[in-house]
């Protein structure tokens, strides 16, 4: 396997210093730093340590495979994709939790989605679910796009009966939208962070910022603040852990892959 400089992000290129580096195999992107940070540490157990620039919070390189970065929640953030620099990547992926929505949309379980429902109806279809579907072993999904955290299972189950989409997300249909523009092939992977089943109090959004970066102190303060919220809360924490425990996993397997493809 090729080496990387740790400090410098370069690529070993082995007994030929002077071959080119390849361009970045892979940009990953996440909405939450905390589904980054999932990500990445699935992947440094096949990749190694990635590099950090200092002046770019919101990025992990593991040089040549796959550079990591979030963005925030919410359709907002596309308007930053367009500063991105899409040739120098040969795929994209768009990864992090949804809504379960359907009966398979369990919770951990990950999916490769094959369309996007907008909240206007229109429809999206990804092309490039089918490869990741099956390299990564993941059943195929449909999911549609919310403007916020669905609360109680009455919401979910009548977007489901709306549109019969097996998860909801808040920046799959906005991101993608733009991203297909540049990149035809690009993905989306999801895993089920709550299903139809759980409820969530609207202050879950507090405990992120617009940029995406962790905030849990907001987010415990605005639990108080409204202490009905608490138990809601607490009941869903654990479908939240095992969503991270899968989004590792799903880190981890996208290394290997990655890894293949290149060596």
């Amino acid at each position: 396997m090729k080496g990387t400089s740790r400090m410098s992000g370069i690529p070993d290129n082995g007994d030929d210093p002077g071959k080119p580096s390849p361009s970045s195999h892979l940009l990953l992107l996440s909405p939450l730093a905390s589904e980054s940070l999932a990500l990445s540490t699935g992947l440094s157990r096949f990749l190694g340590n990635p590099v950090k620039i200092p002046s770019i919070s919101n990025e992990m390189i593991f040089s040549p495979y796959v550079t990591v970065r979030f963005l925030g929640p919410g359709a907002g953030p596309a308007r930053r994709l367009e500063s991105v620099q899409f040739s120098a990547f040969r795929k994209v992926l768009l990864a992090g939790f949804a809504g379960g929505l359907s009966v398979r949309a369990t919770v951990g379980k990950a999916f490769a989605i094959s369309e996007l429902i907008g909240k206007d109806g229109r429809r999206l279809s990804l092309p490039s679910s089918a490869e990741w579907s099956r390299r990564l072993a993941l059943e195929t999904a449909v999911s549609v796009e919310a403007d916020k955290i669905l609360e109680r299972p009455g919401e979910k189950s009548a977007l489901f009966q709306k549109t019969q989409a097996d998860l909801v997300d808040m920046e799959s249909y906005a991101w993608m939208q733009m991203i297909l523009n540049k990149v035809p092939d690009a993905g989306v992977l999801r895993v089920v962070s709550d299903d139809r089943e759980t409820g969530l109090p609207r202050e879950m959004m507090q405990f992120s910022d617009e940029n995406g970066m962790e905030r849990r102190g907001r987010g415990f303060k605005a639990l108080l603040k409204n202490p009905v919220t608490l138990a809601p809360f607490f009941r869903a924490l654990p479908t939240f852990l095992l969503a991270r425990r899968t989004l590792v996993s799903l880190g981890e397997k996208l290394g290997e892959t990655l890894w293949r493809d290149i060596r």
